[in-house]
């Protein structure tokens, strides 16, 4: 994610490196058998820690790892979703902790490759964690999530939503954030409500997690029938000729267009706009399929344009949760509490980033209570049950809960962008719709293993 800039986009950022104080890799050389993990980009051999199986959980401190992006090329997001994460820790010790115990939040840099992530979690579980949390990068996450199965050691993966990692026969690994696919099945049914018998052209960059949300709408219209496909183009972000392929789209037929895009530098979300309305689409014939966070880039054609977001600090007005926690974060990405600590480099909205690394925290917490409470010595595997059937509150009031597939079932929002005043300098969002699927309807992890 560009710096300063607010973004509707998959989770990798752009931003120089900064390495988190006091953070060590330690080469582990004690081991009891390697293992071999496959990553979009490479094959991973890894290495675990002698001693760590039958870990219990009974000092006044317990610690759990936070591995995450604190350098390369998702640097930005690695160090929004630390921020939630602190939050949510800092909460609870100030109310006393848990059962008297301390919270540790122990820091490791995955510097998005999933080689060097992995080193990370070995050094973390070598160190007693009770899980490990925090990869923004899928790369990075798919990596981890094959050492976690072999060791044994929980993850929780808060800010990642990638169906691909939830596949059938998972023992230690959940995902908090819903994902990419029902994501864009989502946009798929608000696009067949608002639009009977809707012409879509899809508009859709070469990017993970635009192609696992472009399959979920494929899968939608191919299902349902109530839409079809007419148009289906994906795109390279900077290079891409938009003024020609909104024509192109035109004439095809469309009376909906649904774009999904990754932003970066030298690329403008305004252009996009620009060029389909001038192609002869409506704002109303607009939807955007990644609406994650509020764009200040829109130009002056934004208002009236729908997305598909999970939060947006933008659209907390009427919810007293969702305000109190943009409001909690605002000091920290309007630079009030900026520190080498936290960033500086940290994307300007309240975004997902932060809400659901800190939805992710908070469920670890309650999943920490609900063993200690039960008089249970808080044991990994007795952790990894209780958060297995854990749920919360979201910011609006519905229920964000973890399948039995490890997966998250979680609510999407639709958001209309309303006009821009002339004190604003962001466009104001409004919450028009809640979806959600019921579990099974959409086959996420299967569509995302061929997006």
């Amino acid at each position: 994610m560009s710096r300063g800039t607010r973004v509707w986009a998959r989770r990798g950022g752009v931003g120089r490196g900064v390495a988190a104080a006091g953070v060590l890799f330690v080469v582990i050389i004690s081991v009891v058998a390697a293992y071999v993990v496959s990553t979009p980009s490479n094959s991973i051999s890894y290495s675990i820690p002698t001693g760590t199986g039958g870990l219990t959980f009974t000092s006044s401190t317990i610690k759990i790892g936070y591995l995450t992006e604190l350098s390369g090329d998702a640097v930005s997001n690695g160090y929004a979703a630390r921020i939630g994460a602190e939050l949510a820790i800092n909460q609870t010790n100030a109310a006393g902790g848990i059962d008297g115990k301390t919270i540790d939040l122990v820091v490791a840099d995955a510097r998005t490759d999933p080689q060097m992530a992995v080193q990370g979690a070995e050094t973390l579980d070598s160190q007693g964690v009770l899980a490990i949390t925090g990869p923004t990068d899928q790369a990075d996450a798919v990596a981890v999530e094959g050492y976690a199965e072999a060791a044994g050691v929980p993850f929780v993966v808060s800010t990642v939503s990638s169906a691909a990692l939830t596949p059938p026969g998972l023992n230690w690994t959940v995902d908090v954030e819903p994902d990419a696919v029902q994501w864009g099945a989502a946009m798929a049914k608000y696009v067949s409500q608002v639009v009977p018998g809707a012409k879509i052209a899809l508009m859709t960059e070469n990017a993970e997690q635009q192609n696992e949300m472009t399959a979920g709408v494929k899968w939608y219209a191919s299902t349902f029938k109530n839409e079809s496909i007419v148009f289906d183009q994906e795109y390279a972000n900077a290079q891409f000729p938009w003024a020609t392929a909104a024509e192109a789209a035109k004439l095809s037929g469309a009376n909906a267009v649904v774009v999904s895009w990754l932003s970066a530098v030298g690329f403008s979300q305004a252009n996009v706009l620009t060029a389909l309305i001038s192609a002869g689409f409506l704002p109303s014939q607009i939807f955007v399929i990644d609406a994650t966070s509020q764009v200040s880039d829109l130009g002056t054609s934004a208002t009236g344009i729908r997305g598909v977001t999970l939060f947006d600090g933008a659209m907390a007005q009427g919810y007293p949760n969702a305000s109190a926690f943009a409001g909690q974060l605002q000091p920290f990405v309007n630079g009030e509490l900026n520190s080498k600590e936290y960033c500086g480099v940290c994307p300007t909205e309240v975004s997902p980033l932060y809400y659901y690394s800190y939805l992710g925290t908070e469920m670890m917490l309650n999943s920490i209570r609900s063993v200690l409470s039960s008089g249970q010595t808080l044991t990994r595997a007795d952790f990894m049950s209780s958060i297995k059937h854990a749920s919360i509150q979201d910011a609006f009031g519905n229920t964000l809960s973890i399948a039995d597939s490890g997966a998250a079932e979680g609510n999407y929002y639709v958001v209309a962008v309303g006009p821009l005043g002339s004190a604003q300098s962001t466009y104001p969002l409004q919450l028009v719709k809640n979806i959600r699927f019921a579990p099974g309807v959409v086959p996420a992890y299967q569509l995302a293993k061929t997006a």
